[in-house]
């Protein structure tokens, strides 16, 4: 949902981040975790569900810091 003001809609974001990743590797790995084919050296060198959301909460704390106007910690920790 977009907020007056709001620099972008975190909705925007998730489709731009979801648009940097090619879908051969993703299902070149997919195949060889099935048992289908085997990968090659580079397949499953893509990002995770983790690193995108490492890179969304980087994002949002930078937001939040140019709008304090000071440097705020960006330590990420996965829920769990």
């Amino acid at each position: 949902m977009h907020r007056p003001g709001q620099w972008i809609a975190p909705s925007v974001l998730m489709v731009l981040l979801a648009g940097t990743v090619a879908a051969e590797p993703v299902a070149a790995t997919i195949d060889a975790r099935a048992g289908r084919s085997q990968p090659g050296p580079f397949d499953d060198d893509f990002p995770t569900v983790q690193d995108g959301a490492r890179g969304v909460f980087f994002i949002g704390r930078a937001v939040e810091s140019g709008k304090a106007g000071s440097w705020l910690a960006a330590n990420y920790e996965p829920p769990g």
